[in-house]
């Protein structure tokens, strides 16, 4: 892999850690959904959509009486 592109996966896998909240342990996924990301073409990096860092919360329902 040449160097440009691993700092664009580097990069990619920055951002996308940063945007879930920056969890511990996970490096390895991020590195792999960046890889997927670029492919071939890292001209792509930095405008691909971020996901959102955190699902919505759920709220408990109120049982009417």
């Amino acid at each position: 892999m040449d160097d440009n592109k691993k700092a664009a996966i580097s990069a990619r896998a920055y951002q996308l850690w940063d945007a879930a909240g920056r969890p511990d342990g996970q490096a390895d996924q991020f590195w792999l959904e960046a890889e997927r990301e670029i492919g071939g073409d890292s001209s792509q990096v930095g405008l691909m959509p971020v996901p959102s860092p955190k699902p919505p919360k759920k709220t408990a329902k109120k049982d009417k009486v």
